[in-house]
């Protein structure tokens, strides 16, 4: 009789462990697919930035500048909210994102005088920095990878591509 008991508790304590264990599985996968879609979130923002910018260069009229210029703002802060996002989700420990995080928001601060000074001065044009600007995130795009994994490589490639972006306005 003691044998069933001992038999019984063993069973009994193989399939806690193994709930248990789906359960860790279930929320790591969970983490990492909340990851990569704060990651695709993160590009699909960068595409916003990049195509925003291209109508500030399209535009002709010096009147339409400011109004576009503001949307900037506003993709550059999306941008931001979902590299934090992205920051806190982020199941690879090899990546830092803590520099190209601070980058961005730089570039909103020093973008917000730009645009200060476009309100200010209708008459001046800063289609030249704009254009300057949309060349380094077109940059940033093309060469972060476009799907994010847990490896090395991924790290390594997305830590220079990181370390290469340097949006500042002078």
């Amino acid at each position: 009789m003691s044998k069933k008991k001992y038999a019984i508790i063993i069973v009994l304590v193989v399939i806690v462990l193994l709930l248990l264990s789906i359960i860790f599985l279930n929320g790591y996968n969970q983490s990492k697919n909340e990851a990569k879609a704060y990651y695709n979130g993160f590009i699909l923002s960068l595409q916003s930035l990049d195509r925003s910018l291209a109508l500030i260069e399209e535009s002709g009229e010096p009147d339409e500048i400011s109004p576009l210029m503001v949307d900037v703002i506003a993709y550059i802060n999306m941008v931001c909210d979902r590299l934090d996002l992205f920051e806190q989700k982020n199941t690879n420990n090899f990546l830092e994102l803590a520099n190209l995080d601070n980058e961005f928001h730089i570039l909103n601060h020093q973008y917000i005088g730009l645009v200060r000074n476009q309100v200010s001065n209708p008459d001046e044009s800063n289609i030249q920095t704009n254009a300057e600007l949309r060349e380094q995130v077109r940059l940033l795009m093309d060469e972060l990878p476009k799907e994010l994994n847990n490896t090395r490589d991924f790290s390594q490639e997305f830590d220079r591509v990181a370390k290469e972006f340097r949006p500042f306005i002078n």
